[in-house]
């Protein structure tokens, strides 16, 4: 099967690479955004180190592996963390906004067709920011199960910083990979 590739003159990816070595990276992928969550579970403010690590990782699979592997790998851990209670009860409606958001910043990111890695990054962060903010605001303001101040203030402005945060470490990772990968030809 023959993939179809998103390309701009910055940046190409696959929308979806089902070869053997792709699967295997997407499974390598999903382990890690699943597992560092919850390594980093009891490190003091982990939303910030957790939330740049997932979305670098995000960002990277969707160079690496393609759109459809990395929402594959995006939906994964949420769908986890409802089945297993590992987020806190209030939190478990903002679960699909969390993942519509996640889903948001992998097609943008792979669909805005401008030739800079950081102004990519940065719509596909304001994009995720945007959905999940006004998500958590409406259902914060809608729910009759109120979501205390401090797990909403987590789905606002955090939200753009550590998608940005992992964003730019996924360009520098990119970068550096592209390098190497020069100097091995």
């Amino acid at each position: 099967m023959k993939n179809k590739n998103l390309k701009t003159k910055a940046l190409t990816m696959p929308m979806v690479n089902l070869k053997a070595g792709s699967l295997i990276e997407s499974l390598v992928f999903l382990i890690t955004i699943t597992a560092a969550p919850a390594i980093l579970a009891n490190t003091p403010n982990n939303q910030w180190i957790t939330g740049a690590i997932v979305n670098a990782i995000l960002f990277y699979s969707c160079y690496r592996v393609g759109v459809v592997n990395t929402i594959f790998i995006a939906v994964v851990p949420s769908l986890i963390a409802a089945v297993r209670g590992l987020l806190p009860a209030p939190m478990f409606a903002l679960i699909p906004f969390i993942m519509l958001g996640n889903i948001t910043l992998i097609v943008a990111f792979a669909l805005t067709k401008v030739k800079s890695r950081i102004l990519r990054i940065s719509v596909a962060a304001v994009l995720k920011f945007l959905v999940i903010g006004t998500s958590a605001l409406a259902i914060g303001s809608l729910s009759s199960a109120t979501i205390p101040s401090k797990m909403l203030e987590m789905m606002l402005w955090p939200q753009l910083i550590t998608a940005l945060a992992g964003g730019l470490a996924a360009v520098l990772f990119i970068n550096l990979t592209q390098k190497s990968i020069k100097k091995n030809k």
